[in-house]
């Protein structure tokens, strides 16, 4: 039964919890997925489990025995019986026991919704009142199998329900490493597209002593990156592409988006990011250092390690439009 439950919930509550862990990698998500629940239930084990030993076999606690064994449920509220403030303890306990319940309810009730939603951004969630369908359908469901045949029942559904999908289990599994291989292959040859240095003379420049204030590069962010997204924009559905914008929504941090039919989006933004100067010889304290700022390129792997300040307009038009043909032929060459 056990086997079955992990199974049947390993998919949804797994993407939730990677959902929520964005920014982890995949080693750290396992680590902490594998080791903080061994733990707790370690210290759970030895805190509680030996507590109620003791009792047993050291304080003719005989009834804590006989209730362990008939009604295992029981017998974590009579054993916190024989300690002081038990009523509120068994309250705490009860309560605990109702939001471990309700919490992976609702996680799997969100992840169900986004599964069977059609459209839309991957990196958004499903409609509220989608969510709200599947959960009223989980909910009576299980009161449908209590009445039908108490908790044995359900016990029998999730077999039922978890030995085929073992199978599904194993497909996921297999197109998870396929993607990954293939995210390590696009960066692989992102890593030796940068290595050619498309960077340019501005770029040069802006590695030795030209440490702009956040003014001046806000304005060039106005002035100059602005209009060239916009005049990327229009080339790109000129061509029939769907391109999103970021444009008016925050004067930081402006770019687009090309949803790709293999997947792996087209990301281009061009956030105003602050650094902390490095001291000059002449500087007595750390109150001399400053913060100088850039107009830095991030694509949907992150930063690109270069400033756009010193590019003209058609400059950037150029290298938005040389990113999206360079990734289009990533996804052609790995996808193919």
């Amino acid at each position: 039964f056990y086997w079955a439950w992990w199974i049947s919930w390993a998919p949804f509550v797994g993407m939730f919890i990677a959902r929520i862990s964005r920014g982890r990698t995949v080693r750290e998500l396992v680590a902490g997925v594998l080791l903080i629940p061994l733990g707790f239930t370690l210290a759970w084990l030895s805190i509680f489990g030996n507590s109620a030993l003791d009792l047993v076999m050291n304080h003719g606690a005989v009834e804590l025995g006989k209730t362990a064994l008939e009604q295992p449920s029981m017998a974590i509220y009579q054993l916190l019986e024989h300690y002081p403030a038990s009523k509120v303890v068994i309250g705490v306990s009860i309560f605990v026991g109702f939001v471990l319940f309700l919490t992976p309810a609702d996680s799997g009730a969100v992840m169900m919704a986004n599964l069977s939603c059609k459209g839309g951004n991957v990196d958004e969630d499903a409609p509220h009142w989608l969510r709200i369908f599947w959960s009223v359908v989980i909910t009576l469901v299980t009161i449908g199998l209590l009445f039908a045949g108490n908790f044995e029942a359900m016990q029998t559904m999730v077999v039922l329900a978890g030995l085929p999908f073992s199978v599904v289990l194993v497909c996921f599994m297999f197109g998870l490493h396929k993607a990954m291989r293939q995210d390590v292959q696009i960066e692989q040859e992102q890593a030796e597209l940068a290595a050619r240095g498309r960077r340019g003379f501005s770029e040069r420049l802006t590695q030795l002593d030209l440490q702009p204030s956040q003014s001046v590069v806000q304005r060039f962010m106005d002035k100059h990156v602005t209009p060239a997204l916009q005049d990327a924009t229009t080339q790109m559905r000129a061509q029939g592409l769907q391109v999103q914008t970021l444009l008016g929504k925050s004067k930081r941090c402006m770019g687009v988006r090309v949803e790709m039919e293999e997947g792996n989006p087209f990301v281009y933004e061009v956030s105003l990011d602050g650094y902390l100067a490095t001291p000059t010889e002449s500087a007595q304290s750390d109150e001399a250092r400053q913060r100088y700022y850039r107009a830095e390129v991030y694509l949907h792997n992150g930063s690109q390690d270069y400033d756009l300040m010193g590019f003209t307009q058609e400059q950037i038009t150029r290298d938005v439009l040389d990113q999206f043909e360079s990734h289009r032929q990533l996804l052609g060459r790995v996808y193919s």
